[in-house]
């Protein structure tokens, strides 16, 4: 609760205890001391609501300090997957072009095995 509805709850509670005072009044015919409803009034402790709006501040402030920490560590947990994404394509396409290389030289050896068949064949008959 804040100062201001504080303020304003204390200003209907003494309405209410001047209006239920002034029945009093006029129902018994006596006058009816108003201190003894403002005793008999629940007390509004000023310190415990100070206390209590300080707690709940420092709550805020370390929810609030919290957030920030998941934030960061969130942030920094997304550059790091982007980076291992980034390491993850170029070893792709790095396997890629050393499977192209692979290919090429099995090939170029394939070719070779067959001019040497052709050159060892016309010589054998």
């Amino acid at each position: 609760m804040q100062k201001g509805q504080a303020l304003v709850f204390i200003c209907c509670a003494f309405v209410l205890v001047f209006q239920f005072s002034r029945t009093i009044v006029c129902n018994l015919k006596s006058t009816y001391p108003v201190w003894r409803l403002l005793t008999a009034m629940p007390r509004f402790k000023i310190g415990d609501l100070s206390k209590e709006r300080k707690r709940l501040k420092e709550k805020v402030v370390m929810e609030n300090r919290s957030l920030d920490a998941l934030h960061d560590e969130l942030s920094k947990l997304t550059t790091e997957k982007e980076k291992k994404r980034k390491e993850l394509c170029n070893m792709k396409a790095k396997h890629r072009r050393l499977d192209l290389k692979i290919d090429k030289i099995v090939k170029e050896v394939e070719d070779l095995q067959d001019i040497e068949k052709e050159l060892v064949q016309p010589q054998t008959s």
